[in-house]
């Protein structure tokens, strides 16, 4: 059996090799139309041009308090974490809240009877037929 060797390559003895090649696989997913090529790339960079770039495409929400942060791209384990110490210091707080006001006496309040109204007393027919 041959032993395989392990070439140490450097920018200076660097032979391109065939597995060094990326053949790609399957359709391309480059939209026609939105894509650079390279060489495009390259001249605009060398003369300052900006690349245009794409507005980014949100989901279906108008609110962004509902934008789950666990789908952004750069969500991880300490973001996570994160999330999850702010919403136990929360859930603390609330509860603490909650004893105290459960611990404190209700203040007594004293009802006061409503005073009744003195109905203006009705003239009888009596009185409006001699007054004429």
């Amino acid at each position: 059996m041959k032993k395989k060797t392990h070439i140490l390559r450097t920018s200076l003895t660097y032979k391109q090799l065939p597995q060094d090649i990326e053949t790609p696989k399957g359709e391309s997913e480059t939209i026609p139309g939105e894509a650079y090529s390279l060489q495009d790339l390259i001249v605009r960079a060398m003369g300052g041009i900006p690349v245009e770039q794409s507005t980014p495409h949100y989901s279906n929400t108008e609110d962004f308090d509902d934008v789950d942060p666990a789908s952004l791209p750069d969500f991880d384990l300490v973001d996570a974490e994160n999330i999850i110490q702010q919403s136990t210091d929360v859930i603390t707080a609330a509860n603490k809240l909650l004893t105290e006001a459960a611990t404190q006496p209700k203040p007594k309040t004293k009802v006061e009877p409503e005073a009744e109204e003195a109905e203006p007393e009705e003239r009888s027919e009596s009185t409006e037929a001699t007054s004429d």
